[in-house]
C-alpha cells in the first residue's frame, strides 16, 4: 500500500480543471500534490481518507475515479464522494449488508 498527502480543491476548482461530463457534480472530490505525486491511470477504485481524530482512525471519503496524466502537478485527481446520496445508495445495494454496517457504524 502507497499513499500520500493532498489537497482538497474548492468545487468551482474542480469543475474548471476537469470538465465531468455526464457526472454529477456534487458526487465529484478533485485533489492534487503540488510536486504532482498523486494517483495515476490504473490507480481507479483506490481510497481517498482522512485522519478522523476523534475516532483514531482513517475515514473513507472518496474513491479514485480518474486520473489525468501521472505526476501532473496541475491536473488534479478525481474522486467519487462516498457520501453523496445517490452513489451511497449504490455502494449499500452492492455490499453485504454485514460490510455495509461495519464501514457505517449503521
Amino acid at each position: 500500500l502507497r499513499q500520500g498527502e493532498v489537497y482538497l480543491l474548492d468545487r468551482q476548482s474542480c469543475i474548471t480543471r476537469n470538465p465531468s461530463g455526464g457526472v454529477l457534480l456534487d458526487s465529484v472530490l478533485c485533489a492534487r500534490e503540488g510536486r504532482g505525486r498523486h494517483n495515476c491511470g490504473g490507480d481507479s477504485g483506490g481510497p481517498l481518507v482522512i485522519d478522523d481524530v476523534t475516532r483514531r482512525a482513517p475515514v473513507l471519503i472518496g474513491v479514485i475515479s480518474s486520473a489525468k496524466r501521472c505526476g501532473d502537478a496541475h491536473l488534479p485527481s478525481q474522486f467519487v464522494r462516498v457520501t453523496h446520496g445517490t452513489v451511497a445508495a449504490w455502494m449499500r445495494s452492492q455490499l453485504p449488508p454485514q460490510v455495509w454496517l461495519r464501514m457505517t457504524g449503521g
